[in-house]
This record gives structure tokens, sequence and C-alpha cells, in this order.
């Protein structure tokens, strides 16, 4: 079975197992570095990991594995307008 497929009954799909980890949990972090909250991320995010029994981590990403770590919400604006140097 392919990853956009989905087993009949089961919650292996592609805007569970792809967006989780690529989109949420990343704006989940940029929210958290920058002082945002996103309630409603974290929420979906915890009912995700509930239903799935996945946290989702080992492929999620986050701000360490994007370079990220240790900015601020300018710093991080700055290298999302410039790129990194």
């Amino acid at each position: 079975m392919s990853l956009g497929e989905t087993a009949a009954g089961t919650l292996d799909h592609k805007y569970i197992v792809e967006d989780v980890p690529t989109g949420l949990i990343p704006m989940q972090e940029l929210g958290s570095a920058t002082g945002i909250p996103t309630p409603a991320i974290d929420a979906l995010v915890q009912v995700v990991r509930f239903m799935t029994g996945r946290s989702f981590a080992a492929e999620a990403r986050t701000l360490e594995r994007l370079g990220l770590t240790g900015r601020d919400a300018l710093q991080i604006r700055d290298l999302v307008r410039d790129g990194f140097r």
C-alpha cells in the first residue's frame, strides 16, 4: 500500500502521517519559539498522537532540524526573508 492510500479502518493517511510531522509540529515549535500560542494546533497534534499511538518525533521537522534552535522571532523572520548566509 502506498502512502497516499488508506487501509480501511486505519489512520495511515498522508494527511496524518505527512502533515503532522512536516506541518503541524513545525508550526507548533515556531509558535513556542516566538511566544505565540497555538492551542488549536496543540490539540490536533495531541488528538492524532492519541488516535495513532505515534508521537511523530522521529520524523518531525523540529526547530533543530530546520536550523532554528535558539533563534528569537526576529531572527527567524530574517531567515525566512533573507535565507541562511
